[in-house]
């Protein structure tokens, strides 16, 4: 762990300093501020335990030893990680609720944890699930999970990159306040709680405010758990050949004349944010043009997550046409992979309600595909789930149609 360095502000110390021996110094601690002699102050909510078999440690992590000294007017703190204490701290107040060490000049205050408290107020907080932050930013999302008795974890994603944390929270009915105690120094402080209510609430620290509101699992997370080798028998021959003769679209013709009917397809496409069970929603378009006299029919390959108005930059649609002469890949629109039919669905969307033969699929570097094929409109998935495992790439998205124009 790296040497923690603490900067602070003034802090006055009453004259009548309250130290009772009666009340022991071992036990939980959250560490609040820090003062130095200079006027520099700042808050540090870290949670620091005194153990009894002398251990001393601060956020869970053993960083050295303590022992209490005589008549309870001073402690004894080894760490060199920990340089701030290091040494003889004085003992400027020590109650059952409040410690106050002094060494060198520096001042640490702590506020005893009450671990039954605490698990009791954050579970009638009202707080408890995924909570999304608004933002003006479309292309991300950030997303609180608190969870019982006092764990939270925070998850941040931008484009190209997603970072993430946890630690510990802690909430004040009589603020109300909240507490987040994590090694994120933008998240670790305590916030005003300025309003709340059943599907969100705002925060306020420095000057600065979140607001957050309930996050909602608009999608049941169905896993694909077959495996590109479920396609394959022992010999590594493809066992599905014949499945092509329950496609429900067999002629490109009659796909390209139903399809000039076709102008436009939405879809509300979703990507389930890693490590919580809450989605980031987009709308995505899908412009159709198809000629029966030219026999191609063409449809905006929407399938990467982004179309016409949300392209990344310096990227372009990739061509995506089909045609009598052009009629190897039967998944178009979608991408040639192996699949197998996995029967018949009747399946409700935005867009209405449509019979359906369910493709189940899989491609490269372990992509999984569940696709839902309408019947009698060759060319139109009425929604597709695509997952990829992969532990540190992996991802999980849902296109569902919204609209046919």
């Amino acid at each position: 762990m790296k040497q923690i360095v603490f900067f602070f502000l003034a802090w006055i110390v009453t004259a009548n300093v309250a130290v009772s021996k009666n009340i022991p110094v071992a036990g939980n601690w959250l560490l609040t501020k820090m003062a130095t002699k200079g006027g520099e102050v700042r808050e540090a909510y870290m949670p620091v335990s005194f153990n009894k078999n002398g251990d001393f440690e601060l956020m869970g992590t053993k960083i050295g030893t303590w022992k209490p000294g005589a008549n309870a007017k001073t402690v004894a703190i080894a760490s060199q990680m920990f340089k701030v204490a290091n040494g003889d701290n004085k003992v400027l107040k020590l109650t059952a609720d409040e410690l106050i060490l002094e060494n060198a000049g520096n001042k640490m205050f702590f506020k005893r944890m009450d671990e039954e408290k605490i698990q009791k107020e954050n579970k009638e907080s009202g707080l408890l699930g995924s909570w999304k932050v608004k933002t003006d930013d479309p292309d991300g999302v950030t997303i609180f999970t608190f969870n019982a008795p006092d764990e939270f974890s925070y998850v941040k994603k931008e484009p190209g990159v997603t970072t993430s944390g946890s630690g510990t929270w802690i909430f004040d009915p009589e603020g109300p306040s909240l507490i987040l105690v994590a090694r994120i120094e933008d998240l670790e402080k305590k916030y005003e709680v300025a309003s709340k209510t059943a599907d969100g609430f705002t925060l306020k620290s420095n000057g600065k405010t979140l607001q957050l509101h309930k996050a909602k699992t608009v999608h049941k997370i169905e896993h694909l758990t077959f495996k590109p080798d479920d396609f394959y028998d022992s010999d590594g021959n493809f066992k599905y050949e014949e499945e092509e003769g329950k496609l429900p679209w067999k002629e490109t013709w009659a796909m390209v004349k139903y399809l000039q009917t076709v102008h436009q397809l939405t879809y509300k496409y979703s990507a389930l944010v890693k490590g919580t069970n809450t989605f980031q929603d987009k709308t995505l378009t899908a412009g159709v043009h198809a000629d029966e006299n030219d026999g191609k029919a063409c449809i905006d390959f929407i399938f990467y997550g982004y179309d016409k108005n949300h392209l990344p930059e310096d990227t372009q649609l990739p061509p995506n046409c089909v045609s009598p002469s052009n009629n190897y890949n039967r998944l178009w629109p979608e991408k040639e992979s192996d699949y197998r039919v996995a029967g018949k669905e009747q399946i409700t969307t935005p867009a209405g309600t449509f019979a359906c033969t369910v493709i189940e699929s899989v491609g490269n570097s372990d992509q999984r595909y569940k696709m839902w094929m309408i019947d009698d409109k060759p060319g139109i998935y009425a929604k597709i789930i695509e997952e990829n495992p992969d532990e540190s790439f992996g991802y999980y998205h849902v296109f569902e149609l919204l609209k046919i124009d």
